[in-house]
Parts: C-alpha cells; sequence; structure tokens
C-alpha cells in the first residue's frame, strides 16, 4: 500500500475483536459513509481472512480492509502500529497529521473536522450533544 497520493487518507487499523475497536471501526465506517471524495479510508486488518470476514459482516463495514500478514504484520509496522485501535489522518503530502492510538474521542473529533474543512461541507454527527463517550487507551 503506498505511503503517499493524491487524496487524504484515514487508516483504521487493529484486531477485529477488541471491544474499543468495534466502537472505532462502526464511527470510521459513519465517517466513510459522510461523503468526502477527498478521502480514501482504508482498514488495516491484523485478523485472519475469515475473523476479518466475520466481523465486516456482522457490524456492516463497507470501507476497503486490507489483511496484514498475521505472522509478519507489514502493514502495521510500515506505520510504526504497536497497540489497536490506531487511526491515522494522512495529508495530501503523505505526512500524518493525527495519530490516535485507542478510543479518544476529542481526535475523532478533529478528524471530522478536517474531514469537513476537506470536503469544504458541515461536520458529520458522530457524537449527540451530551453523549457520555468516554476514552481508552491500553496502559
Amino acid at each position: 500500500m503506498e505511503r503517499s497520493s493524491h487524496c487524504r487518507k484515514l487508516l483504521s487499523a487493529g484486531r477485529w475483536w477488541l471491544r474499543s475497536l468495534r466502537s472505532h471501526v462502526l464511527l470510521a465506517n459513519t465517517l466513510f459513509h459522510y461523503g468526502n471524495r477527498n478521502l480514501t479510508l482504508i482498514g488495516i486488518s491484523q485478523n485472519d481472512r475469515k475473523d476479518t470476514a466475520t466481523f465486516v459482516k456482522e457490524y456492516g463495514v463497507t470501507f476497503p480492509i486490507v489483511l496484514d500478514d498475521i505472522r509478519t504484520y507489514p502493514v502495521s509496522n510500515a506505520y510504526g502500529l504497536t497497540n489497536a485501535p490506531t487511526i491515522f489522518w494522512i495529508a495530501r503530502d503523505g505526512e500524518i497529521e493525527i495519530l490516535s492510538v485507542g478510543w479518544v474521542k476529542s481526535d475523532f473529533a478533529q478528524i471530522n473536522r478536517k474531514m469537513a474543512e476537506s470536503a469544504e461541507a458541515a461536520q458529520a454527527l458522530v457524537f449527540r450533544p451530551g453523549e457520555d463517550v468516554r476514552d481508552f487507551r491500553a496502559a
């Protein structure tokens, strides 16, 4: 997978059995349907093909998923992934502008703002006002 191109990228990576990753992926799927033509969203699965297919079907994931080799993790290693879930906002020049490890509401809000700016559109409604969304980071 190339690390740069002419559009922005949002990479979502992790092991599908993690509860925090399920929320992470569902939100990424919501952002994917937001309709930003200047954005490519790619999931990186650190699970085998069968587990990934089960997760995709169960949670209705519609963005493309890259299957990382579960013995050597070449894609994860290329992006320096150490914990899951991890999400990256990659600028047009290939530079990583946002790196969020775990589940951090403010990071998703920042990504949502960047998506809206790049699409010259209003932000997607991803959190309801007053909704209690707690952060989670692996220790």
